[in-house]
């Protein structure tokens, strides 16, 4: 039986933060998007799997940064979105 399964990342929120500089161009524009693997089957989503991660990148020079409060507070607030969990659904209904 042909059985197509794996793993996918997706991006599950996106943001803009202006409470903190760059260090290399001192522009207060920082890009915040949060990433969570999921587990699919036929390429429908049927849960997620591991933990949310967060990136944070400069706008203006594209530098990468770690700012570890609000990486925390960014994998605390964001919610996984109900269609990650849509094949799971599917199944029970």
């Amino acid at each position: 039986m042909f059985f197509i399964h794996g793993k996918k990342t997706a991006r599950i929120k996106r943001d803009t933060y202006h409470q903190y500089a760059c260090k290399n161009c001192k522009d207060f524009d920082l890009d915040i998007r949060v990433y969570r693997e999921y587990f699919h089957v036929f390429f429908l989503p049927f849960f997620p799997i591991g933990y949310k991660e967060v990136k944070i990148r400069c706008n203006n020079c594209g530098e990468p940064k770690w700012i570890e409060s609000v990486q925390k507070h960014y994998e605390k607030t964001s919610r996984t979105p109900f269609y990650l969990y849509g094949a799971a659904i599917l199944l029970i209904l």
